[in-house]
């Protein structure tokens, strides 16, 4: 240890023009997670609201934040990182906390098809197998409709429809029509 470093900087501290790491004086508490809006407030899980606002706490007397402001996020990400640091008074010593904020707005995709073809001239004359399936490349598929069978009744205008959803909570519905 360079003693005369360490004369140099216990004598700044005691005039109160340093902070030492870990003294009293430097001690800045960390910031909370964000909320985000609209909900869910964990800004951790997945939204799908046209825009999704994070917002910090204010910070208590003596800290001053930096980069705290809210952040509107409008496009579909599968995160990004927004951040906020709280420094003491004299900005010597600082706590970060961030958050990776996640949005897919957009529904998945969805395919609703027969598992055959038609039996004769364009018709099903005996049980039809329907296939739902899906996709999302962002939050992830979360569920479909389950595979369908058309037994009846016989009809001109027959229609098979299935669903599925995103882990962001947007949902896609189609159709096979017959």
């Amino acid at each position: 240890v360079d003693r005369r470093r360490l004369v140099i900087v216990v004598a700044l501290s005691v005039l109160g023009v340093l902070a030492v790491p870990g003294s009293a004086e430097a001690q800045v508490p960390t910031p909370p997670h964000p909320t985000c809006s609209p909900g869910p407030t964990d800004c951790r899980a997945w939204h799908n609201a046209a825009v999704v606002t994070v917002s910090w706490a204010t910070p208590p007397a003596g800290v001053v934040p930096e980069s705290c402001d809210p952040e509107a996020i409008s496009a579909d990400t599968a995160g990004t990182l927004v951040s906020c640091t709280w420094w003491n008074a004299d900005h010597t010593e600082f706590q970060t906390t961030g958050v990776s904020a996640k949005r897919d707005a957009t529904p998945p995709a969805i395919d609703v098809s027969p598992s055959r073809g038609p039996d004769s001239n364009g018709w099903y004359s005996r049980s039809l197998g329907v296939d739902i399936s899906g996709g999302d490349s962002m939050s992830g598929l979360a569920s479909c409709t389950p595979d369908r069978t058309y037994s009846g009744p016989d009809s001109g205008v027959a229609a098979v429809t299935g669903t599925c959803a995103d882990h962001a909570g947007n949902t896609r519905s189609a159709t096979f029509s017959f």
